[in-house]
């Protein structure tokens, strides 16, 4: 235990400030910038040659993205576990005892930096190859000498204990769905390092059909110490986070104290300065025991952090959870992430044009790491907002166009309200007793959004005084009035003798006959009586015409 614990003090003080975080290294511009890509063959057993290439090869250093599709042969996702953006495929499922590779050479920020990343593995090869004939995903590290890093560099990453069998119908096919590892590098701050992931095919039968391998890979390049959670941002409680990938953990405090066992360890009223270390154990024969060490600082607490709890839009209109009006009056020091699920693990791919209504959550950090994380739902509501034009009518009536009828088939969520010009800004004031010819507009209103539509409305000035029931199929009948929300008693139509020529209790429509003979041309005189439905009140109107033939 004492040299675990001189170990422990020299790492822990051996510097935390934070270094230039390498540039693409995650993938993440959606292209191999800053990396070098090679492809080679397997010689024999133990030895690969490689040619370095200005670029990467297509079908065997491929930029993928999320997708909802599975592999072909391990039916596991192809969309990575921290949902992130871009990913990487090394290799294919071409024979040939193929080999790929790809490196990037970077100085080690001085945090005690660690690499968390995700990979994927398929593989087929003949049950009777063993050792180093099989097929192989290697991950290493070497320093600017080109010595590999003791502990940190992986042989036989694929050589897989844990991998399964494929459903598929290629039996000698195995996979090993996505698995989470880490690469310490706490400790060598400030070295120049090239990091290398490597697929091989085998070579025991190099002849043999469909024996390949291929592997999936995504970086989690956050830049930040391996152990996470080491501000005391909440005076109460901090729990320490150890990288991912590992079998078993197991936690000590400065005194090589044993405190716990497990991924995490929950420290109740933290001491700024104490420092701890964790102990992590990996699958056997992947690599040897690491310790990763962290030393609780004080942070400083998150002031303002606003964010609306609902946002709300219409069907087919995307919402932008990066629009900067939703954290106006937050802290200044802010950065933003935004994420599937509460635990923040599951990154949003398109934060910027949401599409899918959901519950998200957006994660707000400071400079000085403390953070808090918020939820926000997302809904969409319909916008279909349909008009049907009101019956022409004449004065003195009005048109009443908040009739339901005018609105049928519109989407039930809108709130309609009425205007007098295309963009909504000056309301008519009083849209049940329109009394004017025009284009007025009703704009339908949900909680997300609104639509305006145009209502045409037409108020003749006074009752046409002349027709001519001729047949030619112009102004060849005198109606009744015909306005919505009026029922008509009855309509009658005298010559000059007050003789009734035509009579209707309804809307009738007069065609210059009585009797099923023509009358006369002349004057004739009418008589409209009705009832407003609404109001209840009894309207009288009368008139003359002249038929012409």
């Amino acid at each position: 235990m004492r040299d675990f614990f001189l170990v422990f003090i020299f790492v822990v003080f051996g510097g935390i400030a934070l270094g230039q975080c390498p540039t693409n290294l995650d993938f993440e511009l959606g292209n191999f910038t800053g990396w070098t890509c090679e492809t080679g063959n397997r010689i024999n057993a133990s030895t690969t040659s490689f040619n370095p290439i200005s670029g990467p090869v297509a079908n065997r250093h491929t930029i993928l993205t999320n997708s909802s599709n599975l592999d072909p042969i391990g039916k596991f996702p192809l969309s990575t576990p921290d949902n992130s953006s871009f990913f990487i495929k090394l290799g294919n499922n071409s024979d040939g005892a193929e080999a790929e590779r790809i490196s990037y050479t970077f100085t080690v920020p001085t945090n005690d930096f660690s690499i968390v990343y995700n990979y994927a593995a398929v593989f087929k090869y003949d049950v009777a190859e063993t050792g180093n004939q099989k097929p192989a995903f290697t991950v290493k590290v070497k320093d600017a000498f080109g010595f590999y890093l003791p502990c940190i560099s992986v042989e036989k990453l694929a050589d897989f204990s844990t991998s399964t069998p494929s459903s598929n119908v290629l039996t000698e096919a195995h996979f090993t769905p996505w698995t989470t590892a880490s690469i310490n590098l706490a400790g060598y701050g400030g070295m120049t390092v090239t990091l290398e992931f490597t697929t091989l095919d085998c070579h025991f039968n190099i002849a043999a059909s469909d024996h390949y391998e291929y592997v999936y890979l995504d970086i989690n390049a956050s830049c930040n110490p391996a152990v996470k959670g080491n501000l005391i941002c909440n005076p109460a409680s901090v729990t320490l986070t150890a990288p991912p990938g590992f079998v078993s953990y197991n936690w000590y405090d400065s005194f090589a104290n044993p405190l716990g066992t497990g991924q995490t360890l929950a420290i109740f009223s933290p001491t700024a300065g104490t420092n701890y270390a964790v102990q992590a154990i990996p699958e056997a024969g992947l690599s040897c025991a690491q310790t990763f060490t962290t030393t609780i600082l004080p942070g400083t607490p998150i002031s303002v952090f606003n964010f609306p709890p609902v946002i709300n839009s219409c069907v087919g209109n995307p919402v932008n959870l990066q629009n900067l009006s939703l954290t106006a009056g937050s802290d200044l020091d802010l950065g933003f992430e935004y994420f599937q699920n509460a635990a923040a693990s599951i990154k949003l791919t398109n934060p910027g044009a949401l599409l899918t209504a959901g519950t998200y959550h957006i994660k707000a950090t400071n400079t000085s790491n403390c953070f808090e994380t918020k939820a926000v739902t997302v809904a969409f509501y319909p916008n279909t907002l349909v008009i049907t034009n009101p019956p022409v009518t004449y004065m003195p009536f009005t048109v009443d166009i908040t009739q339901p009828a005018i609105r049928a088939g519109s989407s039930a969520s809108l709130t309609p309200t009425y205007w007098a010009d295309p963009g909504a800004t000056i309301p008519i004031s009083d849209p049940t007793k329109i009394n004017a010819s025009g284009t007025y507009y009703i704009k339908g209103t949900n909680p997300g959004c609104s639509v305006i539509m145009p209502v045409v409305v037409t108020v003749n000035s006074n009752v046409p005084n002349t027709f001519s029931p001729n047949g030619d199929g112009l102004n060849d009948n005198f109606k009744v009035f015909n306005v919505v929300g009026i029922k008509t008693n009855y309509f009658k139509i005298f010559n000059r003798y007050g003789k009734v020529v035509f009579e209707s209790s309804g809307a009738g429509a007069w065609d210059g006959t009585h009797e099923g003979k023509k009358v006369p041309v002349g004057y004739y005189y009418w008589i409209w009586d009705a009832i407003d439905l609404n109001t209840g009140k009894i309207i009288h109107n009368s008139g003359s015409l002249n038929l012409i033939r």
